[in-house]
């Protein structure tokens, strides 16, 4: 029988840490609690975690100095902090900074869980240490469509999360990585994106995606947020892949994205994500 994954929970408020540890543990996890950053970082060196939840504000060690004490000290844990209003854009700041991903306060149980699955499940793909050469490679047209590759400059993400491609003029194009794709799993039941004329702050959730749990033989789903690069204004949603989900990994950086924003903040948000070719990984940009 295969080990309990291991999750650490650091929060300085009991109520949180409760709900988190009975939320997990129903997944199957083996939660320990701890409630400030230094006690965290004295449990992680002492003990191997596979998942670190966090909140970002707590007494002696905040989340960002932990996250930072993690990468320092080179620990295999992944992180996911949680954010209390107004900081989504810290949050974000976190996941460039090495977090998996975030959960914004008051956030409910099955959004840890989804979070939780799609974190342990990238935890378990690198501990494997898969060779490279085995992992399949798509070419660049299936994931691009026609896109441009000049283009590729003028991207940017959340690392394994969301993108956006943002034109010199003109409306900025908001889609899902092939990577969170991957983490969610083959059973998309349905891509629930905001609506039209939406006014989206970077950091807040742009569209939900419905998915079977992988391994799930009864077939229950899961619901993950989609977080938005950036700031701005909903105009166009792809009906195309809201009408056929089943469809949205094909060409996820082309035909398969899932908003377009009118942009107001672009210049105060990039700073916050990646550019793309950074994060772009095994594809094969060449073809």
């Amino acid at each position: 029988m295969p080990e309990k994954p291991k999750v650490l929970i650091a929060d300085d408020e009991l109520a949180i840490c409760r709900s988190c540890k009975k939320t997990l543990t129903l997944e199957g996890c083996d939660v320990d609690i701890v409630h400030h950053g230094l006690e965290a970082m004295t449990a992680l060196e002492k003990n191997s975690y596979d998942l670190l939840v966090t909140d970002l504000r707590m007494p002696k060690m905040d989340g960002m100095q932990l996250l930072s004490a993690i990468k320092e000290k080179g620990l295999n844990v992944k992180v996911v902090m949680i954010t209390g209003y107004g900081t989504v854009r810290t949050a974000v700041e976190a996941i460039k900074r090495g977090a998996f991903d975030y959960l914004s306060k008051p956030f409910a149980a099955d959004e840890l869980a989804a979070v939780a699955l799609r974190a342990l499940g990238r935890k378990q793909e690198r501990d494997v240490k898969e060779n490279p050469s085995d992992q399949p490679v798509r070419e660049f047209s299936s994931l691009f469509g026609d896109i441009d590759k000049s283009e590729l400059d003028r991207m940017w993400s959340i690392p394994e999360h969301s993108w956006v491609r943002a034109p010199h003029t003109g409306p900025a194009t908001v889609g899902i990585d092939v990577m969170y794709l991957r983490l969610v799993g083959e059973g998309i039941r349905s891509v629930e994106p905001v609506a039209t004329d939406t006014e989206l702050r970077q950091g807040e959730a742009c569209a939900k995606i419905i998915a079977t749990r992988k391994g799930d033989p009864n077939g229950e789903t899961v619901t993950h947020n989609l977080w938005s690069p950036i700031t701005g204004k909903v105009i166009e949603v792809n009906n195309a892949i809201v009408e056929r989900p089943e469809t949205l990994s094909d060409g996820p950086y082309g035909n398969g994205w899932i908003l377009k924003l009118e942009t107001t903040t672009l210049e105060k948000d990039i700073p916050n994500l990646r550019p793309f070719l950074e994060t772009v990984g095994a594809l094969d940009l060449e073809k």
